[in-house]
């Protein structure tokens, strides 16, 4: 896969879908956990959750380059947008990941607790929008979510469905993403981020430690 070289984090029991805030049954020393990861034609296998973390120092620089900008979710047709840049960002993930609908997105996003419409982002290009029929609107290339595990406000902010599609990976979206998500962090009071992910997704495991994410100690 996975999206980019950035990888998502995961879901919570009774979801098969890769997103960031939720326990599983334990296995290896409390933080690395085993999961069946369902498959479309009905078999299974155990996946390798990690939990890693990273402490924030200082405030981290947000500054998008030339052509790209940020947006948080603003309307209804962002959900469209969110569930196609998903789809295509996961479609060559090594665990299989359902299609999701507009009622997963409900479930999983907008019904949580700790839902607000500006903790979910997306990166746009405006590379792509000139064409023979004039200038189109820009390009949703990533996205990614910040949630809470356990109660918005007393619970511990975490990176939730990271993702980028497969011909912008290794070109800086997932780092501007990240580094959107830890701001909100520090500029709230937090000075420590959270996330899950996939052993199997080795990229993705690779880029968060490379922003300095390692593997929670036992007992978080």
């Amino acid at each position: 896969m996975v999206i980019s070289s950035i990888g998502p984090t995961l879901s919570r029991p009774g979801h098969d879908n890769p997103t960031s805030v939720r326990p599983v049954s334990a296995s290896v020393a409390g933080r690395r956990r085993e999961k069946p990861d369902w498959k479309g034609n009905g078999s299974s296998r155990l996946a390798t959750i990690l939990q890693l973390v990273r402490r924030l120092d200082s405030c981290p620089a947000v500054s998008p380059p030339a052509g790209w900008r940020l947006r948080h979710y603003e309307a209804s047709i962002d959900v469209d947008v969110w569930l196609a840049l998903r789809e295509a960002a996961f479609a060559d993930s090594p665990i299989a990941v359902r299609r999701w609908t507009p009622a997963d997105f409900e479930r999983e996003l907008t019904a949580k607790s700790w839902w607000r419409p500006d903790l979910l982002w997306f990166v746009e290009s405006a590379e792509e929008v000139v064409s023979l029929a004039g200038a189109g609107p820009r390009r949703a290339i990533g996205t990614a979510t910040l949630a809470w595990r356990g109660s918005a406000g007393g619970g511990k902010p975490v990176i939730h469905w990271l993702g980028v599609l497969p011909e912008y990976r290794r070109r800086g979206v997932g780092r501007l993403l990240v580094a959107q998500l830890e701001q909100m962090v520090w500029h709230s009071g937090g000075r420590e981020v959270g996330l899950e992910t996939h052993a199997a997704w080795t990229d993705a495991v690779a880029f968060y430690r490379a922003l300095g994410y390692r593997e929670a100690a036992s007992g978080r």
